[in-house]
Protein backbone atom coordinates (compact mmCIF):
# COMPACT_ATOMS: atom_id res chain seq x y z
CA UNK A 1 0.00 0.00 0.00
CA UNK A 2 1.45 3.29 -0.50
CA UNK A 3 1.67 6.11 1.45
CA UNK A 4 -1.25 8.13 -0.21
CA UNK A 5 -3.57 5.26 -0.04
CA UNK A 6 -2.46 5.25 3.96
CA UNK A 7 -3.55 8.48 4.51
CA UNK A 8 -6.49 7.90 2.52
CA UNK A 9 -7.27 4.90 4.86
CA UNK A 10 -7.01 7.09 7.83
CA UNK A 11 -8.98 9.62 7.15
CA UNK A 12 -12.01 7.72 6.23
CA UNK A 13 -11.71 5.87 9.54
CA UNK A 14 -11.29 9.88 10.93
CA UNK A 15 -14.52 10.72 9.14
CA UNK A 16 -16.29 7.15 10.32
CA UNK A 17 -15.34 8.38 14.46
CA UNK A 18 -16.35 11.64 13.63
CA UNK A 19 -20.04 10.95 11.83
CA UNK A 20 -20.47 9.23 15.29
CA UNK A 21 -19.60 12.46 17.29
CA UNK A 22 -21.96 14.63 15.41
CA UNK A 23 -24.54 12.23 15.69
CA UNK A 24 -24.67 12.08 19.48
CA UNK A 25 -25.32 15.47 19.43
CA UNK A 26 -29.35 15.55 18.76
CA UNK A 27 -31.21 18.26 18.06
CA UNK A 28 -28.36 20.21 16.55
CA UNK A 29 -28.90 22.33 12.86
CA UNK A 30 -27.11 20.51 10.32
CA UNK A 31 -26.67 16.95 12.28
CA UNK A 32 -28.18 14.90 9.45
CA UNK A 33 -26.46 16.79 7.18
CA UNK A 34 -22.87 16.57 8.43
CA UNK A 35 -22.90 13.29 8.91
CA UNK A 36 -23.42 12.09 5.29
CA UNK A 37 -20.96 14.28 4.49
CA UNK A 38 -18.41 12.56 6.60
CA UNK A 39 -19.69 8.84 5.49
CA UNK A 40 -19.38 10.19 2.01
CA UNK A 41 -15.88 11.53 2.58
CA UNK A 42 -15.19 8.01 4.58
CA UNK A 43 -16.89 6.00 1.60
CA UNK A 44 -14.92 7.60 -1.10
CA UNK A 45 -10.92 7.92 1.20
CA UNK A 46 -11.82 4.23 1.39
CA UNK A 47 -12.28 3.30 -2.00
CA UNK A 48 -9.84 5.55 -3.65
CA UNK A 49 -7.10 3.99 -1.36
CA UNK A 50 -8.58 0.26 -2.35
CA UNK A 51 -8.05 1.40 -6.23
CA UNK A 52 -4.96 2.90 -5.80
CA UNK A 53 -3.68 -0.40 -4.33
CA UNK A 54 -5.55 -3.05 -6.73
CA UNK A 55 -3.62 -4.93 -8.17
CA UNK A 56 -5.69 -6.06 -11.28
CA UNK A 57 -7.66 -4.15 -13.58
CA UNK A 58 -10.78 -5.87 -12.51
CA UNK A 59 -10.24 -4.88 -9.12
CA UNK A 60 -9.42 -0.93 -10.40
CA UNK A 61 -12.51 -0.94 -11.82
CA UNK A 62 -14.69 -2.03 -8.89
CA UNK A 63 -13.13 0.27 -6.46
CA UNK A 64 -12.91 3.41 -8.70
CA UNK A 65 -16.92 3.08 -9.33
CA UNK A 66 -17.41 2.40 -5.86
CA UNK A 67 -15.88 5.34 -5.12
CA UNK A 68 -18.49 6.84 -6.78
CA UNK A 69 -21.05 6.17 -3.76
CA UNK A 70 -19.04 8.66 -1.85
CA UNK A 71 -18.75 11.31 -4.62
CA UNK A 72 -22.26 11.56 -5.76
CA UNK A 73 -23.79 11.37 -2.33
CA UNK A 74 -21.35 14.07 -1.02
CA UNK A 75 -22.30 17.61 -2.97
CA UNK A 76 -26.00 16.64 -2.18
CA UNK A 77 -25.13 16.34 1.77
CA UNK A 78 -23.16 19.28 1.75
CA UNK A 79 -26.31 21.20 0.47
CA UNK A 80 -28.45 19.99 2.88
CA UNK A 81 -26.30 20.95 5.57
CA UNK A 82 -25.75 24.40 4.37
CA UNK A 83 -29.89 24.92 4.24
CA UNK A 84 -30.60 23.13 7.66
CA UNK A 85 -27.57 25.20 9.19
CA UNK A 86 -28.74 28.30 8.19
CA UNK A 87 -31.70 28.07 9.03
CA UNK A 88 -33.13 27.69 5.54
CA UNK A 89 -34.88 24.44 5.87
CA UNK A 90 -35.78 22.69 9.37
CA UNK A 91 -35.48 18.86 7.91
CA UNK A 92 -35.71 17.47 4.39
CA UNK A 93 -38.30 16.93 2.63
CA UNK A 94 -39.13 13.82 0.58
CA UNK A 95 -39.77 15.55 -2.84
CA UNK A 96 -36.24 17.64 -2.36
CA UNK A 97 -34.50 13.79 -1.11
CA UNK A 98 -35.86 12.34 -4.21
CA UNK A 99 -34.78 15.36 -6.49
CA UNK A 100 -31.27 15.04 -5.12
CA UNK A 101 -31.29 11.04 -5.27
CA UNK A 102 -31.61 11.15 -8.91
CA UNK A 103 -28.45 12.10 -10.26
CA UNK A 104 -26.54 9.93 -7.98
CA UNK A 105 -28.46 7.48 -9.37
CA UNK A 106 -28.27 7.65 -12.82
CA UNK A 107 -24.97 8.01 -12.12
CA UNK A 108 -24.60 4.59 -10.17
CA UNK A 109 -26.40 3.20 -12.70
CA UNK A 110 -24.02 3.54 -15.31
CA UNK A 111 -21.38 2.39 -13.75
CA UNK A 112 -22.78 -0.61 -12.50
CA UNK A 113 -23.90 -1.51 -16.24
CA UNK A 114 -20.31 -2.72 -17.92
CA UNK A 115 -21.69 -1.26 -21.08
CA UNK A 116 -22.53 1.68 -20.03
CA UNK A 117 -19.62 2.41 -17.67
CA UNK A 118 -17.23 4.05 -20.31
CA UNK A 119 -19.69 6.90 -20.56
CA UNK A 120 -18.62 7.64 -16.69
CA UNK A 121 -14.99 6.20 -16.95
CA UNK A 122 -13.18 3.06 -17.80
CA UNK A 123 -9.56 2.49 -17.76
CA UNK A 124 -7.45 2.05 -21.22
CA UNK A 125 -6.48 -1.90 -21.95
CA UNK A 126 -2.80 -2.77 -20.76
CA UNK A 127 -0.89 -2.80 -17.87
CA UNK A 128 -2.15 -1.20 -14.53
CA UNK A 129 -0.48 2.61 -14.40
CA UNK A 130 1.19 3.55 -11.20
CA UNK A 131 -1.12 6.08 -10.57
CA UNK A 132 -4.62 5.38 -11.97
CA UNK A 133 -5.36 7.79 -14.48
CA UNK A 134 -8.92 6.65 -16.29
CA UNK A 135 -10.53 8.18 -19.49
CA UNK A 136 -13.64 10.21 -18.84
CA UNK A 137 -16.92 9.84 -20.40
CA UNK A 138 -18.91 12.52 -21.57
CA UNK A 139 -21.38 11.88 -18.95
CA UNK A 140 -19.19 12.15 -16.30
CA UNK A 141 -18.37 16.08 -17.40
CA UNK A 142 -22.20 16.47 -16.95
CA UNK A 143 -22.08 14.68 -13.76
CA UNK A 144 -18.62 17.11 -13.09
CA UNK A 145 -20.74 20.10 -13.71
CA UNK A 146 -23.71 19.04 -11.36
CA UNK A 147 -21.80 18.30 -8.41
CA UNK A 148 -19.52 21.12 -8.88
CA UNK A 149 -23.02 23.74 -9.31
CA UNK A 150 -24.13 21.67 -5.88
CA UNK A 151 -21.27 22.35 -4.02
CA UNK A 152 -20.84 25.81 -5.14
CA UNK A 153 -24.05 26.73 -4.60
CA UNK A 154 -23.97 25.41 -0.68
CA UNK A 155 -20.90 27.00 -0.20
CA UNK A 156 -22.51 30.24 -1.45
CA UNK A 157 -25.01 29.69 1.06
CA UNK A 158 -22.78 29.32 4.02
CA UNK A 159 -20.39 32.16 2.97
CA UNK A 160 -23.91 34.52 2.80
CA UNK A 161 -24.89 33.34 6.26
CA UNK A 162 -20.67 33.94 7.44
CA UNK A 163 -20.85 37.71 6.21
CA UNK A 164 -24.20 37.95 8.27
CA UNK A 165 -23.31 36.40 11.02
CA UNK A 166 -22.80 38.89 14.38
CA UNK A 167 -18.59 39.40 15.15
CA UNK A 168 -19.82 38.01 18.54
CA UNK A 169 -19.18 34.82 16.59
CA UNK A 170 -16.03 35.50 14.26
CA UNK A 171 -13.97 31.85 15.81
CA UNK A 172 -17.43 29.97 14.05
CA UNK A 173 -17.35 32.44 11.28
CA UNK A 174 -13.35 31.23 10.44
CA UNK A 175 -14.48 27.83 11.04
CA UNK A 176 -17.20 27.68 8.36
CA UNK A 177 -14.51 29.76 5.48
CA UNK A 178 -12.19 27.25 6.12
CA UNK A 179 -14.54 24.41 5.79
CA UNK A 180 -15.87 26.31 2.53
CA UNK A 181 -12.68 26.97 0.96
CA UNK A 182 -10.56 23.83 1.45
CA UNK A 183 -12.48 21.66 -0.76
CA UNK A 184 -12.36 24.06 -3.58
CA UNK A 185 -8.65 24.23 -2.87
CA UNK A 186 -8.57 20.04 -3.20
CA UNK A 187 -10.42 20.39 -6.14
CA UNK A 188 -8.50 22.90 -8.23
CA UNK A 189 -5.16 21.36 -7.32
CA UNK A 190 -6.77 17.88 -8.39
CA UNK A 191 -7.85 19.66 -11.77
CA UNK A 192 -4.43 21.26 -12.67
CA UNK A 193 -2.09 18.36 -11.23
CA UNK A 194 -0.73 20.90 -8.08
CA UNK A 195 2.62 19.12 -6.49
CA UNK A 196 2.92 17.27 -4.38
CA UNK A 197 -0.17 15.12 -5.55
CA UNK A 198 0.53 15.48 -9.17
CA UNK A 199 -2.18 13.03 -10.71
CA UNK A 200 -2.94 11.78 -7.39
CA UNK A 201 -6.32 13.31 -6.54
CA UNK A 202 -6.67 15.50 -2.99
CA UNK A 203 -10.13 16.00 -3.12
CA UNK A 204 -11.28 13.18 -0.85
CA UNK A 205 -8.65 14.31 1.94
CA UNK A 206 -9.78 18.29 1.48
CA UNK A 207 -13.22 17.08 2.12
CA UNK A 208 -12.22 14.74 5.31
CA UNK A 209 -10.44 18.27 6.46
CA UNK A 210 -13.25 20.39 5.98
CA UNK A 211 -15.45 17.95 7.45
CA UNK A 212 -13.10 17.90 10.13
CA UNK A 213 -12.60 21.47 10.77
CA UNK A 214 -16.20 21.37 11.05
CA UNK A 215 -15.86 18.61 13.68
CA UNK A 216 -14.00 20.48 16.00
CA UNK A 217 -16.25 23.67 15.68
CA UNK A 218 -19.08 21.50 16.51
CA UNK A 219 -16.72 20.37 19.87
CA UNK A 220 -15.23 23.29 20.98
CA UNK A 221 -16.67 26.08 19.93
CA UNK A 222 -20.26 24.65 19.94
CA UNK A 223 -21.34 25.39 16.38
CA UNK A 224 -24.27 23.23 15.71
CA UNK A 225 -25.63 24.05 19.51
CA UNK A 226 -25.17 28.04 19.56
CA UNK A 227 -27.07 28.67 16.07
CA UNK A 228 -25.39 32.32 15.05
CA UNK A 229 -26.85 32.18 11.84
CA UNK A 230 -30.07 31.92 13.34
CA UNK A 231 -29.37 34.58 16.18
CA UNK A 232 -28.49 36.72 13.13
CA UNK A 233 -31.67 36.27 10.94
CA UNK A 234 -33.80 36.81 14.42
CA UNK A 235 -31.86 39.95 15.80
CA UNK A 236 -30.67 41.37 12.46
CA UNK A 237 -34.19 41.53 10.96
CA UNK A 238 -36.43 42.59 14.43
CA UNK A 239 -37.67 46.08 15.15
CA UNK A 240 -36.44 46.09 18.33
CA UNK A 241 -33.05 47.64 19.08
CA UNK A 242 -30.66 45.46 20.71
CA UNK A 243 -27.24 46.59 21.76
CA UNK A 244 -25.04 44.30 23.59
CA UNK A 245 -22.34 45.79 25.82
CA UNK A 246 -18.81 44.20 27.73
CA UNK A 247 -18.34 44.83 31.33
CA UNK A 248 -16.74 48.85 30.51
CA UNK A 249 -19.98 49.28 29.19
CA UNK A 250 -18.64 49.75 25.51
CA UNK A 251 -20.96 48.82 22.57
CA UNK A 252 -20.08 45.32 21.15
CA UNK A 253 -22.56 44.64 18.96
CA UNK A 254 -25.76 46.37 17.98
CA UNK A 255 -28.70 45.29 15.58
CA UNK A 256 -30.09 47.41 12.55
CA UNK A 257 -32.85 48.95 14.81
CA UNK A 258 -30.42 50.20 17.14
CA UNK A 259 -28.09 51.55 14.32
CA UNK A 260 -31.20 53.64 13.24
CA UNK A 261 -31.37 54.37 17.08
CA UNK A 262 -28.28 55.97 17.94
CA UNK A 263 -27.98 57.54 14.60
CA UNK A 264 -24.74 55.76 13.56
CA UNK A 265 -23.70 52.79 11.66
CA UNK A 266 -22.33 49.25 13.59
CA UNK A 267 -18.57 50.75 12.76
CA UNK A 268 -19.34 54.28 14.52
CA UNK A 269 -21.01 52.78 17.17
CA UNK A 270 -18.71 49.72 18.64
CA UNK A 271 -16.43 50.56 21.08
CA UNK A 272 -18.06 53.57 22.06
CA UNK A 273 -19.40 53.73 25.58
CA UNK A 274 -23.56 52.94 26.22
CA UNK A 275 -24.26 56.45 27.76
CA UNK A 276 -22.48 58.26 25.30
CA UNK A 277 -24.94 56.83 22.68
CA UNK A 278 -27.91 57.03 24.72
CA UNK A 279 -27.43 60.31 26.33
CA UNK A 280 -30.98 62.03 26.08
CA UNK A 281 -32.41 58.71 25.08
CA UNK A 282 -32.90 56.48 28.79
CA UNK A 283 -31.29 56.42 31.97
CA UNK A 284 -27.78 54.39 30.91
CA UNK A 285 -26.46 55.24 33.93
CA UNK A 286 -28.73 53.57 35.86
CA UNK A 287 -27.61 50.33 34.02
CA UNK A 288 -23.77 50.43 33.52
CA UNK A 289 -23.99 47.16 35.00
CA UNK A 290 -23.81 44.34 31.95
CA UNK A 291 -26.79 41.77 32.19
CA UNK A 292 -30.90 42.35 31.51
CA UNK A 293 -32.61 44.38 33.50
CA UNK A 294 -36.54 44.90 34.73
CA UNK A 295 -37.55 47.77 33.93
CA UNK A 296 -41.28 49.81 35.38
CA UNK A 297 -43.74 50.24 32.83
CA UNK A 298 -43.89 53.76 33.30
CA UNK A 299 -39.95 54.53 33.49
CA UNK A 300 -40.13 53.27 29.98
CA UNK A 301 -39.11 55.65 27.49
CA UNK A 302 -42.08 55.94 25.04
CA UNK A 303 -39.72 57.11 22.49
CA UNK A 304 -38.66 54.30 22.14
CA UNK A 305 -41.60 52.23 21.00
CA UNK A 306 -42.59 50.72 17.69
CA UNK A 307 -45.58 53.09 16.87
CA UNK A 308 -46.42 51.04 13.65
CA UNK A 309 -46.64 47.96 15.64
CA UNK A 310 -48.74 48.84 17.90
CA UNK A 311 -50.82 50.54 15.04
CA UNK A 312 -51.07 47.03 13.96
CA UNK A 313 -52.15 45.59 17.18
CA UNK A 314 -54.88 48.00 17.73
CA UNK A 315 -56.07 47.48 14.27
CA UNK A 316 -56.14 43.98 14.81
CA UNK A 317 -57.72 44.36 18.26
CA UNK A 318 -60.63 46.59 16.83
CA UNK A 319 -61.39 43.93 14.37
CA UNK A 320 -61.67 40.91 16.84
CA UNK A 321 -63.76 43.34 18.99
CA UNK A 322 -66.74 43.49 16.35
CA UNK A 323 -67.24 39.64 16.95
CA UNK A 324 -69.68 38.17 19.60
CA UNK A 325 -67.54 36.32 21.43
CA UNK A 326 -65.22 37.89 23.82
CA UNK A 327 -62.48 35.67 25.03
CA UNK A 328 -59.90 35.97 27.55
CA UNK A 329 -56.88 36.43 24.67
CA UNK A 330 -59.25 39.33 23.59
CA UNK A 331 -59.63 40.68 27.18
CA UNK A 332 -56.29 40.84 27.71
CA UNK A 333 -55.43 42.75 24.50
CA UNK A 334 -57.62 45.10 25.56
CA UNK A 335 -56.23 45.68 29.17
CA UNK A 336 -52.95 46.16 26.79
CA UNK A 337 -54.05 48.73 24.84
CA UNK A 338 -55.77 50.53 27.72
CA UNK A 339 -52.11 50.43 29.21
CA UNK A 340 -50.81 52.27 26.58
CA UNK A 341 -53.24 55.10 27.15
CA UNK A 342 -51.95 58.43 28.84
CA UNK A 343 -53.51 59.28 31.26
CA UNK A 344 -54.81 55.47 31.93
CA UNK A 345 -58.37 54.51 32.27
CA UNK A 346 -58.17 52.48 35.45
CA UNK A 347 -62.05 51.90 36.39
CA UNK A 348 -61.84 50.24 32.93
CA UNK A 349 -58.84 48.21 33.36
CA UNK A 350 -60.41 47.06 36.29
CA UNK A 351 -63.79 46.32 35.49
CA UNK A 352 -62.02 43.95 32.33
CA UNK A 353 -59.80 42.12 34.82
CA UNK A 354 -62.98 41.64 36.57
CA UNK A 355 -64.83 40.28 33.60
CA UNK A 356 -61.24 38.50 32.68
CA UNK A 357 -61.48 36.56 36.75
CA UNK A 358 -64.71 35.67 36.00
CA UNK A 359 -64.32 33.93 33.01
CA UNK A 360 -60.86 32.06 33.48
CA UNK A 361 -60.98 32.06 37.63
CA UNK A 362 -57.70 32.91 37.90
CA UNK A 363 -55.91 34.08 41.00
CA UNK A 364 -53.17 35.65 39.42
CA UNK A 365 -55.60 37.98 37.10
CA UNK A 366 -57.59 38.98 40.16
CA UNK A 367 -53.60 40.07 41.47
CA UNK A 368 -53.73 42.23 38.28
CA UNK A 369 -57.43 43.64 39.37
CA UNK A 370 -56.04 44.19 42.96
CA UNK A 371 -53.62 46.47 41.27
CA UNK A 372 -56.36 48.61 38.98
CA UNK A 373 -58.36 48.89 42.25
CA UNK A 374 -55.34 50.30 44.17
CA UNK A 375 -55.26 52.95 41.25
CA UNK A 376 -58.20 54.35 42.06
CA UNK A 377 -59.40 53.66 45.75
CA UNK A 378 -56.15 53.42 47.48
CA UNK A 379 -53.79 50.89 48.71
CA UNK A 380 -56.01 49.49 51.26
CA UNK A 381 -58.64 48.58 48.86
CA UNK A 382 -56.29 47.00 46.77
CA UNK A 383 -54.62 45.01 50.24
CA UNK A 384 -58.03 43.69 50.53
CA UNK A 385 -58.26 41.71 47.71
CA UNK A 386 -54.95 40.57 47.80
CA UNK A 387 -55.53 39.25 51.32
CA UNK A 388 -58.30 36.76 49.79
CA UNK A 389 -55.66 35.19 47.41
CA UNK A 390 -53.87 31.95 47.80
CA UNK A 391 -50.58 33.19 46.05
CA UNK A 392 -47.83 32.25 48.52
CA UNK A 393 -45.70 30.72 46.06
CA UNK A 394 -46.12 33.20 43.48
CA UNK A 395 -43.12 36.22 44.16
CA UNK A 396 -44.56 38.66 41.77
CA UNK A 397 -47.92 38.42 44.49
CA UNK A 398 -45.52 39.47 47.38
CA UNK A 399 -43.68 42.24 45.31
CA UNK A 400 -47.03 43.84 44.44
CA UNK A 401 -48.54 43.24 48.44
CA UNK A 402 -45.59 44.87 49.11
CA UNK A 403 -45.62 47.80 47.03
CA UNK A 404 -49.20 48.48 48.14
CA UNK A 405 -47.44 47.82 51.99
CA UNK A 406 -45.22 50.91 50.94
CA UNK A 407 -48.05 53.21 49.72
CA UNK A 408 -49.96 52.38 52.45
CA UNK A 409 -47.38 53.54 54.52
CA UNK A 410 -46.81 49.79 56.43
CA UNK A 411 -43.13 49.84 55.57
CA UNK A 412 -42.34 47.28 58.45
CA UNK A 413 -44.92 44.67 56.99
CA UNK A 414 -43.65 45.88 53.40
CA UNK A 415 -39.89 44.90 53.98
CA UNK A 416 -41.01 41.14 55.12
CA UNK A 417 -43.07 40.93 51.87
CA UNK A 418 -40.15 42.24 49.85
CA UNK A 419 -37.96 39.78 51.67
CA UNK A 420 -40.32 37.14 50.69
CA UNK A 421 -40.63 38.12 47.36
CA UNK A 422 -36.55 38.26 46.92
CA UNK A 423 -36.22 34.48 48.60
CA UNK A 424 -38.62 33.42 45.52
CA UNK A 425 -36.96 34.97 43.05
CA UNK A 426 -35.41 32.83 40.16
CA UNK A 427 -32.92 35.51 37.89
CA UNK A 428 -30.55 37.99 38.18
CA UNK A 429 -32.27 40.99 36.99
CA UNK A 430 -34.94 39.81 39.45
CA UNK A 431 -32.95 40.40 42.14
CA UNK A 432 -31.72 43.93 41.02
CA UNK A 433 -35.42 44.77 40.62
CA UNK A 434 -36.90 44.23 44.05
CA UNK A 435 -34.24 46.21 46.71
CA UNK A 436 -34.80 49.30 44.63
CA UNK A 437 -37.88 50.12 46.14
CA UNK A 438 -37.89 48.13 49.26
CA UNK A 439 -38.17 49.99 52.40
CA UNK A 440 -36.24 50.27 55.09
CA UNK A 441 -36.92 47.12 57.81
CA UNK A 442 -38.82 48.00 61.03
CA UNK A 443 -40.87 45.37 63.15
CA UNK A 444 -44.05 44.41 61.92
CA UNK A 445 -46.96 46.07 63.32
CA UNK A 446 -49.13 43.68 65.72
Amino acid sequence: MSLYAAVLVLSGAADVAASITVWRRRDSPGRNGLCVVLLAAAVWSFAYALELSASSLDARELWGALKYVGTTALPPAWLVFALQYTGRLAQPRPRLIGALAVEPLVVLTLLAIPATRSLIRSYPPGPLQAVPMPRLGAVYWLHFAYTNALVLAASAILLLAVMRVSRLYWRQSITLMVAICLPIIGNAMSSVHLPPFGHLDPSPVAVSLAAWVLVIGVLRYRLLDLKPVARTVVVETMRDAVLVVDAQGHVVDLNPAAQQLVGRSAGGAVGRTIDSLLAGRTRASDYAEPGVYDLRFDDQDRDLWDMRQIDEGRALLQRAMTRRRTGPYLLQAAIADLHLHEPRDWRQIAALYETLARQTGSPIVEMNRAIAVAEIDGPEAGLAILDRLDLDHYRFFHSTRAELLRRAGRDGEAHYAYRRALDLAQTEPEHRFLPAGSPRPHPPSR
